[in-house]
């Protein structure tokens, strides 16, 4: 037999090569299963004019059947052909019963096929086809059996209209279906059960090798009233996943739906990749799915699917097409002992575990529930979301996860491409940085290749606790915690309680990652407590001003490279301020406030600006103070202006300036200068000498002031003074120029013409001078000079001189009031306590001596003249001690004395060997309050009462002050150079250099 397919789509059957006539064509307009019905029903109503209307029985046995299809030009043969149709009472049954052809069966143009596929394993059973059919009269309906056995896509695609893609595929198909049919053979009820049991899928183009099959079977049912199909079971092995599922259908005459759900009970991850196209390779969900996931294995995989179509018209070729499409495309797994790469140069995530979720159709791929490992950093809580998954520069991926770990590790991760947050950008060195973190961590970055750093987004919110960061603040260490960590836009910020250097602090520290655009790129404010080590370690030496532990609130901004500004609030409370030449002193816990800023270049000291202290007594505000390296120092100081101090009852403003060599120039102004904590005595060690003191800035000082207040609530007006000190503190020059009382008085202590120093003091108010500077209040007016030099070589300094005074009044004098009372001299004493007793003259050589322990000043050949009484008197007065010891002689004197001096006899007896009766008299202990003794039966000895009334004339030790020595004026001449340098303060540092003479 031969049966023809003619391009047209119909059948023509030849038998012995003769066409079986054709009859009328009565089924012009119908559908093939229309036309197939008419055969069935032609026959059961034995319709007449038919030839099978007339038959009972036709029977098909052995038959070799010639397939020629003109559609595809190809010719294939069925052998063993049975085919059975018979009437019976219930309707009209049929039995088709063949042996299907194998591949190498089939022809074109006559010639055996080309096989383009290597067949896998010999069929497992004969290829064969049966159907069974039965048309029912009673219910004008079809019903019908299938079985296939072995069937290869290739051979059905020559019998049915499959696509090409189908018909190259390498497997047998084995399967049974029941179906039922309306009177126009439209199937209203179909169940299909179908089998692969092994095989080979090639997609030449999108695989380089073939996908595998096994155990594949798929059980379905339709329902025509509905138009569902369902699918109960669909399971198999492809590509070595081992899967299994289930869906059902939709269909209608211009559409159709299958859903369809697949699960994978467990596979291995790296099964997965080979399943993927080419022509998806490029996309985000193969990156992912088949590279940024490895290892490990997946489970409980569900994926969830539907195919959608619609007929829709192609006006082209006037034709109506179907349309596909698949909306839901939706996997969800769970996967464990995998790692993931979120990028190829960030730190994988090892040991992951947790559950994903695959969504085509909305292209998002998201990861939850996971744990994992970044190094030695364990996460928890792992969710990764990857958006725009197909579209090729545009996908997305977002990392949230709790973390607890290591911070180095946190450091090491972000400081690789594509976060890029590395030691340049934060100042931390991963490799020195200790401690822990626990937190969340957030990273977004886009899923390209070259990632710009600015497209990467880091957030962290966490806990850094047991934290050791090495020379954070100016090579100072952060340590402890806990710490709050938070990321900002461009940064982050530290906050919490800590310790600097083993101080405890309360810190917040703003890091930017990026300076540029940045009004800086680190600030740290902190609250601590400032001791010693600490002020000097920010270069702000105080030691020789306060003592004690501050509390300060600090910011240090640092802007990179070392350049920084730190802005310090320190309470002084605690403190104890001591600015030992104004014997000032704050006690610790009077109130009191500091505030300052403090500016850095390449982590040195350069520049203190508004320095503001403010207490009960001490206050400055708005000072500036400079620094520059000097003497081996980094930061030393340069100069200063301090607008507004207040020390006590001083009041000022001033500035300095340290020249090249080292030497510190003050000028000094204001309306109040304290001198009474300068003429305050020493406190000495009465015993032990005290410690050698340590080099300091040497100083040329110049203070003006409209008044200058001494002791004894007395001051000297519009004064003007310079000093000189060594880099022992030692003053080396002085230049004293006021209105004491009624007189000026005038103090120089400063070198000659041969550089030796000399002490000079000129006032024509002796009192108002002694009774100021605190040296004696019980002297009224008078003159006063002192002169001073050095002895010959002396190093030390020891000066040599004498002291003068005239027409001075000596009133209220304890100590000689107490030697008047013992003389029994009441008219004298009475003087003393009324209008005082006055002396002419008085005058005495001293010596004054420096000694660490305290200065000693030895006074010589001193005598009085012109009063009641006269007096001599030599001793030594112990500054340190604070003793007195003084010797000498009292005479009582009276106006008949002086007459009786001048008889030649009374004159001879008086300066005879035998002398007059007088007393000699002690002045011993305490300074404040000497023991006084006299013993009155001393006899003068010879001449000395003529040295009291100064007999034989008059002639002063001191140099006349407007005639000094010759020498002296001439080189100050020659030299061009002022008497003193109150009017020329610049020249001063020209006499540093000489041999030191010391005045305290």
């Amino acid at each position: 037999m031969q049966l023809v397919r003619a391009r047209d789509g119909s059948f023509d059957l030849f038998v012995k090569d003769k066409q079986v006539p054709q009859e009328a064509d009565e089924k012009e307009g119908m559908t093939p299963e229309q036309s197939l019905a008419a055969i069935y029903k032609d026959m059961a109503h034995r319709k007449r004019g038919k030839v099978l209307g007339r038959l009972n029985k036709f029977q098909i046995m052995n038959a070799s059947v010639v397939v020629r299809d003109e559609q595809y030009g190809t010719t294939w043969d069925v052998r063993d052909m049975d085919f059975v149709m018979e009437r019976r009472r219930e309707g009209v049954a049929s039995s088709l019963r063949i042996v299907l052809p194998h591949r190498e069966d089939v022809h074109t143009g006559g010639q055996p096929e080309e096989q383009t596929v290597q067949a896998v394993a010999q069929p497992p059973e004969e290829p064969s086809l049966s159907v069974d059919m039965v048309y029912r009269n009673k219910t004008d309906d079809f019903i019908s059996a299938v079985k296939i056995a072995s069937a290869n896509p290739y051979i059905l695609s020559r019998m049915l209209p499959l696509p090409e893609e189908v018909a190259g595929q390498d497997f047998y198909l084995s399967g049974t279906a029941e179906a039922a049919f309306d009177t126009n053979m439209k199937p209203t009820f179909a169940r299909v059960e179908a089998r692969i049991p092994d095989g080979r899928i090639s997609v030449p183009g999108e695989y380089d090798a073939p996908i595998t099959l096994r155990d594949l079977a798929v059980q379905a049912d339709y329902k025509g009233g509905d138009q569902t199909l369902s699918v109960s079971n669909i399971s198999g092995v492809v590509g070595d996943i081992p899967f299994s599922g289930k869906g059902e259908a939709d269909f209608g005459e211009t559409s159709l739906s299958i859903p369809l759900q697949i699960s994978v009970e467990k596979a291995e991850l790296a099964k997965i990749p080979p399943l993927f196209p080419k022509s998806e390779q490029d996309g985000q969900a193969f990156k992912w799915l088949g590279r940024n996931i490895q290892g490990g294995t997946f489970r409980d995989a569900l994926l969830a699917m539907e195919l959608t179509g619609a007929k829709i018209h192609d006006a082209e070729k006037d034709v109506d097409v179907w349309d596909y499409d698949v909306p839901v495309f939706k996997l969800d797994f769970m996967f464990e002992d995998a790692t993931v790469e979120y990028h190829d140069s960030l730190m994988p995530a090892k040991n992951a575990k947790g559950k994903g979720s695959l969504d085509l159709a909305t292209e998002v791929l998201e990861i939850s529930e996971a744990t994992a490992t970044l190094g030695d950093i364990q996460g928890t809580n792992v969710n990764v979301k990857v958006i725009d998954l197909m579209k090729t520069g545009a996908g997305y991926v977002t990392v949230k996860a709790d973390i607890n770990g290591p911070v180095s590790t946190a450091l090491d991760y972000i400081a690789d491409e594509p976060v890029n947050m590395g030691a340049a950008e934060i100042g931390l060195d991963a490799a020195k940085v200790k401690g822990t973190i626990a937190g969340t961590v957030e990273v977004g970055l886009p899923t390209i290749a070259d990632i710009p750093k600015e497209d990467v987004k880091v957030s962290v919110k966490g806990t850094l606790d047991q934290l050791e960061i090495p020379g954070l603040v100016k090579g100072l260490p952060l340590t402890g915690g806990p710490l709050q960590l938070a990321t900002e836009e461009g940064g982050f910020r530290v906050t919490g309680n800590a310790k600097l250097a083993g101080r405890d602090v309360t810190t917040e520290w703003h890091q930017y990652f990026v300076k540029a655009g940045h009004p800086y790129s680190m600030q740290i404010k902190a609250k601590t407590a400032a001791d010693r080590e600490l002020r000097n370690h920010f270069g702000v030496d105080l030691d020789q001003y306060i003592t004690g532990t501050m509390p300060v609130d600090v910011i240090y901004t640092g802007y990179g490279g070392g350049d920084a500004d730190v802005d310090v609030k320190g309470d002084l409370t605690p403190m104890a301020v001591h600015i030992t030449p104004f014997r000032f002193e704050k006690k610790a816990g009077a109130p009191g406030s500091l505030s300052a800023k403090a500016s850095l270049k390449k982590d040195v000291l350069k520049e203190l600006t508004g320095v503001t202290i403010e207490s009960a007594d001490f206050k400055v505000r708005d000072a500036k103070i400079s620094f520059a390296p000097r003497a081996g120092k980094q930061a030393d100081l340069s100069k200063g202006m301090l607008p507004d101090v207040t020390i006590g009852k001083t009041k000022m403003n001033a500035s300095f300036d340290v020249s090249k060599s080292g030497v510190m120039a003050v000028q000094a102004k204001g309306s109040v200068f304290d001198l009474a904590p300068f003429l305050a005595e020493t406190e000495t060690s009465k015993t032990v000498a005290a410690p050698k003191k340590e080099k300091q800035m040497p100083m040329n000082i110049t203070v003006t002031a409209d008044r200058m207040l001494g002791k004894n609530d007395q001051s000297a007006q519009n004064a003007k003074g310079y000093l000189e000190m060594d880099d022992d503190g030692d003053i080396t020059r002085i230049e004293y120029d006021a209105l004491v009382g009624k007189a000026p008085l005038i103090v120089r202590f400063s070198p000659d013409s041969t550089g030796k120093r000399t002490f000079r003091l000129r006032s024509d108010d002796a009192g108002a001078v002694l009774n100021t500077f605190g040296l004696y209040n019980n002297v009224v007016g008078g003159k006063l000079r002192i002169y001073g030099a050095p002895d010959g070589n002396n190093l030390r300094g020891d000066i040599k001189g004498t002291m003068r005074m005239e027409d001075v009044r000596v009133v209220k004098a304890p100590a000689l009031a107490s030697l008047l009372s013992l003389m029994s001299l009441t008219g004298v004493q009475q003087l003393l306590g009324n209008e005082g007793l006055v002396f002419a003259k008085l005058e005495s050589g001293f010596e004054w001596r420096f000694r660490e322990a305290g200065n000693l000043l030895i006074i010589k050949d001193g005598k009085t003249s012109g009063s009641g009484v006269g007096l001599t008197f030599s001793g030594v007065l112990d500054r340190g001690k604070k003793t007195t010891d003084i010797a000498g002689t009292i005479i009582p004197m009276t106006e008949v004395n002086s007459i009786l001096s001048k008889i030649p006899l009374v004159g001879n007896i008086l300066g005879g060997s035998t002398g007059l009766i007088a007393a000699t008299y002690t002045m011993k202990g305490p300074s404040s309050d000497p023991s006084v003794s006299i013993n009155p039966l001393s006899v003068l000895a010879p001449g000395i009462l003529r040295r009291i009334l100064f007999e034989g004339g008059y002639e002063s030790k001191i140099p006349d002050d407007d005639a000094p020595p010759a020498n002296d004026n001439a080189v100050k001449e020659k030299q061009g150079e002022s008497k003193d340098v109150l009017n020329a303060p610049e020249r001063s540092a020209k006499n540093m250099g000489v041999t030191k003479q010391k005045l305290n």
